[in-house]
């Protein structure tokens, strides 16, 4: 859920979180690394189970954490511990920081429902006092007879704007060149629920294919917008696949203007080895002629 902040034109989002977290056992528990705990749950993107992955599984980094809460790397790295030893993350390293998993995330929950809508067409509960707050639609007609029906239609899409509102801030702040999301439409919404139901998975895919796109001089050249991206399941397999890499950057392959990779030599058309003619060798001027 997306909310003003308290600055002008500041927009935050709602981290959904259990209010069971909030009894003594749990505050011992995780005492100060609750900033980060809440970090983690708001940059959860996909998961498996009921283990929520932060940003896919992309690595991330004690400076990056410590720079998002303002502590010193050595501080949120003793947060990250004490998290994992009390069984509220797991991690794995990588060689460039944690692959990070919130163990019981709401917020993948909410995700997850997001993707399935008869998960929430069945009545599944939303923890904490997320399940408490239901969308009103309120119509003419309603209003005339005092009555105020419930919309279940808009607490069904609880989950996919959740999903919607992590596109657009991770789009927004990792465009690039490529052009800024004002809105997500109805229509754009849609296209994400189709895509979504082809591949849970597409949430992360399409941060990975953004990452890669926003270095692409050829997609920067016509800058595609988010529509481009969800329009179908086949764009963004073509980006992550490498199909609009710069020529010359992939494999050491010689770039479009003929240059070889590095070396800033133009490369020659190619002839034959039997075909070659010998480079006679160039006069010696320090060597005089034999005299007869």
């Amino acid at each position: 859920m997306r909310v003003n902040g308290s600055r002008c034109g500041e927009i935050n989002y709602i981290v959904p979180f259990s209010n069971g977290a909030l009894t003594p056992v749990h505050v011992r528990k995780i005492g100060p690394a609750f900033p980060l705990f809440l970090l983690y749950e708001d940059r959860v993107t996909t998961g498996k189970g009921k283990a929520g992955i932060v940003l896919g599984g992309k690595p991330v980094t004690d400076e990056e954490a410590a720079e998002k809460l303002g502590l010193h790397p050595k501080t949120a790295a003793r947060h990250r511990e004490r998290l994992e030893r009390h069984g509220y993350i797991s991690t794995k390293a990588t060689g460039r920081g944690y692959s990070i998993r919130v163990r019981k995330s709401k917020k993948w929950i909410l995700i997850q429902r997001g993707m399935d809508k008869s998960a929430l067409s069945d009545g599944a509960e939303v923890s904490g006092q997320m399940e408490q707050k239901r969308s009103i639609r309120v119509d003419k007609n309603a209003l005339s007879s005092g009555s105020v029906p419930i919309n279940d239609q808009s607490r069904t899409n609880q989950g996919l704007s959740l999903v919607a509102e992590e596109l657009v801030r991770f789009w927004n702040e990792n465009k690039g060149g490529l052009p800024e999301i004002k809105t997500f439409t109805k229509t754009r919404k849609a296209k994400l629920t189709t895509r979504l139901k082809e591949n849970p998975s597409f949430l992360a895919d399409l941060k990975s294919a953004l990452i890669k796109a926003r270095a692409s001089k050829f997609l920067l050249s016509w800058r595609p917008s988010v529509d481009w991206f969800i329009e179908n399941d086949n764009n963004i397999v073509k980006v992550l696949e490498g199909k609009y890499e710069n020529q010359g950057e992939k494999h050491g392959t010689p770039s479009a203007s003929g240059n070889n990779s590095g070396t800033g030599k133009r490369a020659g058309p190619f002839v034959p080895t039997a075909l070659r003619k010998p480079i006679p060798a160039a006069p010696n001027a320090l060597t005089k002629p034999r005299e007869c």
